[in-house]
């Protein structure tokens, strides 16, 4: 029988980073644009006035660019032409090692029953499973919390679906995505550069002879500073050791 891991389905499409020199490329010809000029000028005055220092708006300070990709195929070519086809049995059942869907594509409806009634309850989950066969229903046995049997069914149509083919996000979408990065990073900072100015006065008056440990959950604020200034500060984590 044929059986793949797939994913949740309410998993999102494929996510894709832009490599460094991408990232690079879509930063700068998103600061050539007006909109994008004001929100530097407002950032590098908050900035001055926090006496914080200059940075390189690039990737390794604006952080990465995701882009959105075609949907990633829940099965490979083999599997996709089996799950197809009307004379074999598809079971569509939630895992209950991973939580999400899978589906198995077998031969005889005796296996396929087989497999249908291994799955059991499990408290507080989702669990079970469906037959399709020809693309009906044939048996089920759910036992469900928050998922319905129509999400079974559209998880095999999903799964069936030729992927897009396509050459990756092009200009236009690269150039949309660093500007929403570049204008939320730099409307973020802004609004923190008061704060982030104000420890690091509070911490250039200690003279530290090493950086101090702060455990707990963290502000943006000295999020960033750390990250600006790791001669005063190491973030521990939420607990002490």
């Amino acid at each position: 029988p044929f059986l793949l891991k797939l994913f949740s389905v309410h998993g999102d499409g494929k996510m894709g980073y832009l490599s460094d020199e991408e990232a690079a490329a879509a930063y700068a010809a998103a600061k050539a644009l007006p909109e994008v000029q004001t929100m530097i000028a407002k950032f590098q005055e908050a900035w001055s006035v926090a006496e914080l220092p200059e940075r390189d708006l690039g990737p390794d300070f604006l952080g990465p660019i995701f882009v959105d990709g075609p949907e990633e195929p829940l099965l490979d070519r083999p599997g996709r032409e089996r799950a197809r086809d009307h004379g074999l049995w598809q079971v569509i059942f939630n895992d209950p090692d991973s939580g999400s869907l899978n589906l198995t594509t077998l031969d005889s409806e005796t296996d396929a029953t087989a497999k249908l009634n291994s799955l059991n309850k499990v408290e507080g989950e989702d669990a079970g499973g469906i037959i399709v066969k020809g693309g009906v229903v044939v048996k089920a046995r759910l036992f469900l919390k928050y998922l319905q049997q129509e999400d079974f069914i559209e998880f095999l149509q999903r799964a069936c679906v030729e992927p897009e083919e396509g050459a990756g996000p092009g200009d236009e979408e690269k150039l949309q995505a660093a500007q929403e990065s570049l204008q939320d990073r730099l409307s973020d900072l802004t609004k923190i550069a008061p704060q982030v100015g104000k420890l690091k006065k509070q911490y250039e008056a200690k003279n530290l002879a090493e950086p101090e440990m702060i455990y707990g959950k963290p502000s943006n604020a000295l999020i960033e500073f750390a990250q600006l200034f790791p001669q005063y500060v190491r973030l521990g984590g939420c607990m002490m050791p």
